[in-house]
């Protein structure tokens, strides 16, 4: 009769860390809330804190601790697969528009004008910086940081600790949300790289026209002030991506989450 209490509160810290394993594996991989800015300590607790809430309501759904310690460390693998799937689906809009303003950095002659990304610790164009920090204000304006938390924590009402199913169409389903989100974000930067490119075809007519103008000492002016002309002028076209990133997002999550119950 001793041996009750230990056994019924180990598998509870057994339950509470399978519940934890899944979001700490959705932390590690979104953009911004996995940022290495983010104090560990910080990500931690807040780790913790969405786990405690998500606890009860497993407990009144009659979840059950695994029996030995091979069948926890393979729910545990489970579970940190599952979080890095919704960790990897949430950040594929920002990768996408990080790729599109480093290809307009670089029409607007930025390549060498680098900066350091705060969020990846990685060498960033200065456009390539501007249009990420810009996604995620209206990420979180848009409430998109809460979207992508409701969608995780559903995934405990739909499918069970260390039972998600892990098998091709999942993986597929994945790589139909990258096309779409990578697409969409890219389809962002397309009006300005396109003009950028025209702006330079017309530098090369100018440079044949006429060789006597020094073509490298205005085309870097002109270049930048027409891409930052139209930046701001493409600003709407960003924000609507980034809208219908958000609803897309909500509708891929759902997707992935009945394509995990067993």
């Amino acid at each position: 009769s001793d041996r009750r209490p230990v056994e019924h509160w180990t598998g509870l810290l057994l339950l509470f860390a399978l519940v934890l394993f899944r979001i700490a594996g959705f932390l590690a991989f979104a953009t911004f809330l996995g940022s290495r800015n983010i104090p560990a300590v910080a990500k931690l607790v807040f780790a913790v804190c969405l786990s405690a809430l998500v606890f009860p309501g497993l407990m009144r759904g009659g979840a059950r601790a695994p029996d030995t310690l091979g069948d926890f460390v393979a729910f545990a693998a489970i579970e940190t697969v599952v979080g890095i799937v919704f960790g990897f689906l949430s950040s594929l809009l920002f990768t996408g528009i990080q790729l599109g303003g480093q290809i307009i950095g670089n029409k607007m002659g930025f390549s060498m004008a680098n900066s350091v990304d705060p969020f990846t610790e990685a060498e960033v164009t200065l456009v390539e910086e501007f249009k990420f920090f810009l996604a995620v204000f209206l990420f979180l304006v848009l409430g998109g940081h809460f979207l992508m938390v409701r969608g995780l924590c559903a995934t405990y009402d739909a499918v069970p600790l260390g039972g998600a199913r892990l098998d091709a169409a999942l993986w597929q389903e994945l790589s139909a949300q990258f096309g779409m989100l990578f697409l969409a974000a890219l389809q962002a930067a397309a009006p300005v790289a396109g003009a950028m490119f025209l702006v330079t075809l017309g530098m090369g007519f100018v440079s044949r026209a006429v060789p006597q103008v020094n073509i490298m000492m205005i085309s870097f002016p002109v270049q930048i002030t027409v891409g930052l002309v139209l930046i701001v002028v493409f600003l709407p076209v960003l924000a609507y991506v980034v809208a219908r990133s958000v609803d897309r997002l909500d509708a891929g999550m759902a997707t992935v989450t009945r394509l995990l119950i067993p």
